[in-house]
């Protein structure tokens, strides 16, 4: 008989991180031989409703927690993976549905997708009490998805019950897109920003670096991509591009998926994600993927997939001058670009594919059950 798990958490849509490793997660298990079983605590259905207030999303949130007491209630299950959250009052949410998960002494290891745990609980002393409680710091263990991240939960999970597993991203048939895609701009260097539009995402930043480089004369063109989450953010990016003199330098192409995704990241040279707060970064693996260099922030574990000076940079998203200054020195060397661009190739193909994905998660399920056994 396969072992039954139980994962609860949310599948896309929305895309995010979260939500698309989810996905993968699952597929995976049920590749591996386990019967897996999903409860989806979906509170959001668009990104615009994301850390948004409404009495249509109670109304949904009260259905969803209906429903999940309801599968908890009746769960029968091996091993539960839950997706814990971060931000309030989804943690709350969270710790109640662990404590009813105790109850039923289900064995449950967090996969921990944010960061921001530690600094969260030294301006709240109920959090800390909550996180160190049996409700939490009896769980089986943890998946993180870096050496970095440990770091913000081993006060209330030690590390010998925390096991990292980096995100991944599905390879692409390159020769397809090649195929299907010309490069445009051949006369400018094509710089990409790409991500849902959020102020913490850092494409306030993009802009202002934007500005710094346009300025030095060097033939560019700037592309920001990503679907908004609110209309007021979208007007207050479109208004700096207008105060910044940047109409004619920047794209501004909305929310990409799939293919057309693909496509913008094949026809860039350089891509920049100046991220406030961010445990992983999936759109730099992306980017790697398609053999473009990378410059991020000192953010989460991002230092541990953007190599500095190997295959990008890694800079303060809030120093524009550092960042304008990385940005330069790709687009001046055409032949650092591509040696940058073939190191973060390989560095996905080494670390970050589905494949070398779903080899660690077999290592994590045979750590998982053998603390199930002790």
């Amino acid at each position: 008989m396969p072992l039954k798990l139980l994962i609860v958490g949310q599948l896309p849509p929305p895309y995010h991180g979260s939500n698309v490793m989810t996905k993968i997660f699952m597929v995976s298990l049920q590749k591996m031989g386990f019967e897996v079983s999903i409860a989806e605590k979906t509170f959001s259905m668009r990104l615009d409703e994301v850390e948004r207030y409404s009495i249509k999303k109670l109304m949904r949130a009260l259905v969803v927690t209906i429903n999940l007491v309801r599968i908890f209630v009746s769960a029968r299950t091996d091993l539960c993976f839950y997706f814990i959250s971060i931000k309030p009052p989804t943690i709350y949410l969270d710790i109640m549905f662990l404590l009813l998960l105790r109850l039923k002494r289900m064995n449950i290891v967090l996969y921990i997708h944010g960061k921001g745990f530690r600094k969260f609980c030294k301006s709240s002393l109920l959090m800390r009490r909550l996180l160190k409680s049996p409700i939490i710091s009896n769980s089986l263990g943890a998946i993180v998805l870096g050496e970095r991240l440990k770091k913000d939960i081993d006060f209330f999970i030690p590390n010998d019950r925390l096991f990292v597993l980096p995100n991944c991203v599905p390879d692409i048939d390159s020769r397809v897109l090649c195929t299907q895609s010309t490069k445009v701009n051949c006369d400018k260097i094509n710089i990409l920003y790409l991500s849902n539009l959020m102020p913490d995402k850092g494409p306030i930043e993009f802009l202002k670096m934007a500005r710094e480089v346009v300025d030095s004369g060097e033939p560019v063109k700037f592309i920001l991509a990503g679907a908004t989450t609110s209309e007021s953010f979208q007007q207050e990016i479109d208004r700096i591009i207008s105060d910044l003199k940047l109409k004619d330098n920047v794209e501004t192409v909305g929310g990409v998926y799939g293919s057309e995704k693909e496509r913008l990241f094949h026809e860039s040279d350089i891509f920049v994600f100046p991220t406030h707060h961010e445990a992983f970064g999936l759109v730099n693996i992306e980017a790697m993927r398609a053999g473009i260099p990378v410059i991020s922030s000192n953010e989460g574990c991002i230092p541990e997939v953007v190599i500095d000076g190997l295959n990008g940079y890694v800079v303060n998203p809030l120093n524009i001058l550092q960042l304008s200054d990385r940005v330069l020195r790709l687009v001046c060397d055409e032949e650092l670009r591509i040696k940058m661009g073939k190191a973060g190739r390989k560095i996905y193909e080494e670390y970050f594919t589905v494949e070398v994905y779903e080899r660690k998660l077999e290592d994590a399920m045979r750590f998982f059950l053998k603390l199930r056994c002790l």
